[in-house]
C-alpha cells in the first residue's frame, strides 16, 4: 500500500469517527426533541380533554341527572376550536343516554359508541383509542367518556419531525466537509513527519555508503601489509555489518516510496526458486526446509520485491529457528488472496520474549540471540528484515501476521496478498 494511500485511509477513518459521533448526537437529539415535544403536547391535550369533560358535566348533562356539587355552572365552550371533541354518556345500567360531537370529523354515532365501549373495557381513566384520546369520568348515576381527535397532534408532530430531520441532514452534510478539513489538519503533521523520516533514512543510507566502502578498501590494504590480525579482522567484520545495515536502510526507503512497477508475477515459481536457494543455508544450520507450493498462483506485483519478501521470511525462520528442526513453507490461493506461510520451531525459553515482541517495528529484536548472533559471523540482524517485509506487503495491499504457538513451541508468519 502506498504511503499516500495509508494516510488517505487514516483520513477516512478520522472522518468516519467524527461523523459517527455527530450522527449519534443528532439521532439522540432528534429523539429527545420528539419525545419531550410529544409529552408536552400530550399533557396539554389531556388537560384540554379534562376541561371538556368538566364543561360537559357542568353544562350539558341531560335532564334527570344530578350535577356534582363541586362543579360550577358555566357556559359550555370548546377548549380547542381546531380539534374535534366527542362525548358518550352512559347511565348506571350501561345504556347510552346521549352522544355529542363538536367539530365532527366523519365519525358516526355508532363509531363513537364503539370507541366508548373499547375505552371502558381498558379500565383506564385516560389513554388512546386509535387516533382518539379519551378520558373517563364516573359519577353516581352516569359514566362519561370524552374523546378528543388526536390526528392534528400526530400531523403536527410528523411535521416537526420532518423539518427537524431535514435541517439536521443539511447540518450533517455541512459538518461532513468540516470533518474532512479537520481530518486533513490532523493527518498533515503526521504525514510530513513520516515523509521527513523516510527522506532522512534514504539520505543517511546514501551518505554512509561511501565511508563504509572507503573503510573496507583501507582495511583490505592494511591486511595485505600486516597479514592476519584479530583486531583488523574484527574491524572488517563490523564494517561488513555496517554495509548490510546501510543496504537494508536503502531497501526500506525504496520499499516505502510510492514508485513501484507492477506486473503479472508467477508467485509459485518465485517462491519455489527462493526455497531452492535457501536449502543450502538451512543445511548448514542442521535444519530442513519443507515446502508445499500450489501451482499456478499468480499475483499482480513487483517480482524483485516479492522475492525479497520470501527471502526475508526464510532467512528469519532459518536464523532464529531451533537447531535440528524443520522450517515449513506453504503457498496457496485462499479466496481472493495468495497466502504464504512460513513456520519454524523455537526454543522454549524464547516464547516469553516473543509474546510482547513488536516484531514488525524497525530495529525491533524478538529475542536476545539476535544481539549476539552477528558476533560469530553467523548472520547480521538489525531488526529491519521484518519491517522491510511488512513494507513490501503493505505496498502490495496485503497483510502480514505473526502467530506464536506456545504449545509446540513455534512461530508462523502468514502473508496475504490480493491476487488482483
Amino acid at each position: 500500500m502506498k504511503t499516500s494511500s495509508l494516510f488517505a485511509q487514516s483520513r477516512r477513518r478520522i472522518i468516519a469517527a467524527i461523523m459517527a459521533i455527530l450522527v449519534t448526537l443528532f439521532v439522540a437529539t432528534l429523539a429527545a426533541i420528539y419525545a419531550f415535544s410529544y409529552a408536552e403536547v400530550y399533557d396539554r391535550n389531556t388537560h384540554m380533554l379534562e376541561n371538556y369533560a368538566a364543561n360537559y358535566q357542568a353544562n350539558r348533562l341531560p335532564s334527570g341527572f344530578v350535577r356534582p356539587d363541586n362543579l360550577r355552572q358555566r357556559q359550555f365552550e370548546n377548549p380547542s376550536p381546531s380539534a374535534p371533541f366527542y362525548a358518550v354518556l352512559f347511565d348506571a345500567n350501561g345504556l347510552v343516554v346521549s352522544v355529542e360531537s363538536i367539530n365532527a370529523n366523519g365519525y358516526t354515532i355508532s363509531d363513537l359508541v364503539g370507541f366508548a365501549h373499547n375505552a371502558l373495557d381498558k379500565n383506564e381513566r385516560s389513554g388512546l383509542e386509535g387516533s382518539l384520546m379519551f378520558a373517563v369520568e364516573r359519577t353516581a348515576g352516569y359514566t362519561l367518556v370524552a374523546f378528543m381527535d388526536n390526528t392534528l397532534v400526530t400531523e403536527s408532530m410528523g411535521t416537526l419531525f420532518r423539518y427537524t430531520l431535514i435541517v439536521g441532514l443539511v447540518m450533517l452534510v455541512l459538518l461532513f466537509f468540516v470533518a474532512r478539513w479537520l481530518a486533513g489538519r490532523i493527518v498533515r503533521p503526521m504525514q510530513q513527519a513520516y515523509e521527513a523520516q523516510r527522506r532522512f533514512i534514504s539520505d543517511a543510507g546514501h551518505e554512509l555508503k561511501t565511508p563504509v566502502a572507503v573503510m573496507e578498501a583501507n582495511a583490505e590494504l592494511l591486511q595485505r601489509e600486516v597479514g592476519d590480525n584479530p583486531w583488523l579482522a574484527n574491524i572488517r567484520h563490523e564494517n561488513e555489518q555496517m554495509g548490510v545495515l546501510v543496504t537494508q536502510l536503502l531497501e526500506l526507503a525504496r520499499t516505502e516510496s510510492n514508485a513501484m512497477t507492477r506486473e503479472k508475477v508467477d508467485l509459485s515459481r518465485l517462491v519455489e526458486a527462493e526455497c531452492l536457494s535457501h536449502e543450502p543455508v538451512a543445511f548448514e544450520r542442521d535444519m530442513q526446509l519443507e515446502s508445499k507450493i500450489s501451482d499456478g498462483v499468480e499475483v499482480k506485483g513487483n517480482a524483485p520485491e516479492l522475492s525479497r519478501l520470501v527471502a526475508i521470511l526464510l532467512d528469519n525462520a532459518i536464523s532464529h529457528g531451533a537447531a535440528n528442526t524443520t522450517v515449513k513453507l506453504s503457498l496457496a490461493r485462499v479466496g481472493a488472496n495468495a497466502q504464504i506461510s512460513v513456520s519454524n520451531a523455537i526454543e522454549p525459553e524464547d516464547t516469553e520474549r516473543l509474546k510482547d515482541a513488536k516484531l514488525f517495528e524497525r530495529f525491533a529484536r524478538g529475542d536476545e540471540a539476535r544481539t549476539n548472533e552477528a558476533a560469530d559471523g553467523a548472520s547480521s540482524h538489525y531488526g529491519l528484515g521484518l519491517a522491510i517485509a511488512q513494507s513490501i506487503v503493505n505496498a502490495h495491499g496485503g497483510t502480514i501476521d505473526a502467530i506464536l504457538d506456545e504449545q509446540t513451541p513455534s512461530i508462523t508468519f502468514t502473508v496475504h496478498i490480493p491476487v488482483k
